[in-house]
């Protein structure tokens, strides 16, 4: 039971065969390769970037998210927020609608005046 040379190039022959070589199927293969290290190169420039984003020790998110929880903690021990401030914007506020008054009582006394003056002018002037 020997194996002839015959026997040994028909096998090689089929190996041959099933190779991807043959249709440019390896060159379509290595392409396809190529592409996804391109792709897999970019999805880790954009994961680098997000941890960047995300643990930036100054500006990133969670050092804000921390910053701002830390604000809101002593918001609530302090009390209310700028609540002097929100008393002195309130007297302001009833300055300003007397003052509103005075001026609307001044325009009205002025524009009957200026309605009087005028009937008299029509009615009354000849």
């Amino acid at each position: 039971m020997a194996i002839t040379n015959k026997e040994i190039l028909d096998e090689i022959e089929k190996l041959k065969k099933k190779i991807p070589t043959a249709n440019g199927d390896f060159i379509l293969l290595k392409k396809t390769v190529g592409d996804l290290e391109i792709g897999q190169q970019g999805l880790k420039d954009d994961i680098k970037e997000l941890k960047e984003r995300l643990l930036n020790p100054d500006d990133g998110v969670i050092a804000r998210v921390n910053r701002n929880s830390d604000f809101r903690k002593e918001s609530e021990e302090r009390g209310p927020l700028c609540q002097k401030s929100f008393e002195g914007m309130e007297d302001n506020v009833h300055d300003i609608l007397s003052w509103k008054n005075n001026v609307s009582k001044a325009l009205w006394i002025l524009f009957t005046g200026i309605a009087g003056i005028i009937v008299k002018i029509l009615f009354l002037g000849n």
